[in-house]
C-alpha cells in the first residue's frame, strides 16, 4: 500500500508554509520546490526518518499539503482494514472496492480517513486511486477514476458536493479511467471530460 514518509528537512519547511504543495507536482505543477537552502547532498543513510504512515490503501495518488495537513487517496475495503495485504506484483488483486481520502498532520497522526465512494476497479492492472487531492482555501477537490469530481472539507474530509461528468457531458471513461488532478485557476475548476462536443 501507500506509505508516507517524513524527513526532517521536508517537514521543517512545510511547517512554516503549509501551502508548498497544494496540488499535484507542487505550487506551479512543475515538480519544483519553492524552498531555498535545501541540501545539495545527503548522508549515506539518507535523512533522519521522523515518522511514517502505512495502511493507506492502493493506488497512484501522491500527496498534497495545505491548511496544516497532508492529503492522499487509496483503494481499500469498505471496512477500512488496518493491515491490507501488500504482496508485490499483484496490486490489482488486492481487496478493496472503495476510494478513501485521508488527512495527516505534520507529526504523522491521521486526523481523518474517509470513504468517499467507489474506487476504480476496472479490468486493468493499474486499479485504485487515480489522482492527488487539490487544496484550495480550506477545501479539497478530487476527481475519482469513475469521473466524479468532488469538493471536501480539508479539516474533516466531509463531502460538500459531487458531480458526475460522465452523465453531464456524455463522456466515456477510458481504459485507465479518469486520471487527472483538478486544476484551479481563480474560481474555475478545470477537468477534462473528453467528449467531442466539450
Amino acid at each position: 500500500g501507500l506509505v508516507v514518509v517524513a524527513a526532517a528537512s521536508w517537514l521543517a519547511a512545510d511547517k512554516e508554509n503549509a501551502a508548498q504543495g497544494p496540488q499535484w507536482h507542487g505550487v506551479n505543477r512543475d515538480g519544483k520546490s519553492l524552498d531555498r537552502g535545501l541540501r545539495k547532498s545527503w548522508p549515506a543513510g539518507g535523512p533522519k526518518l521522523l515518522w511514517k504512515v502505512a495502511n493507506m490503501g492502493q493506488g497512484y495518488s501522491t500527496v498534497s499539503i495545505g491548511g496544516g495537513l497532508i492529503y492522499t487517496t487509496g483503494r481499500k475495503e469498505a471496512s477500512n482494514p488496518g493491515n491490507p495485504p501488500s504482496e508485490e506484483g499483484i496490486v490489482d488483486k488486492r481487496p478493496g472496492e472503495r476510494l478513501f481520502m485521508m488527512g495527516i498532520d505534520m507529526n504523522g497522526k491521521v486526523k481523518w480517513d474517509k470513504d468517499i465512494g467507489q474506487a476504480f476497479n476496472g479490468n486493468h492492472v493499474y486499479t485504485g486511486s487515480r489522482a492527488t487531492p487539490t487544496y484550495d482555501n480550506g477545501d479539497l477537490y478530487l476527481i475519482t477514476g469513475l469521473g466524479l469530481p468532488g469538493r471536501y472539507d480539508a479539516k474533516t474530509g466531509d463531502t460538500k458536493g459531487t458531480r458526475d461528468i460522465q452523465t453531464e457531458f456524455k463522456s466515456l471513461n477510458i481504459r485507465w479511467a479518469f486520471t487527472e488532478s483538478i486544476l484551479i485557476v481563480g474560481d474555475p475548476l478545470i477537468v477534462t471530460p473528453g467528449p467531442d462536443d466539450c
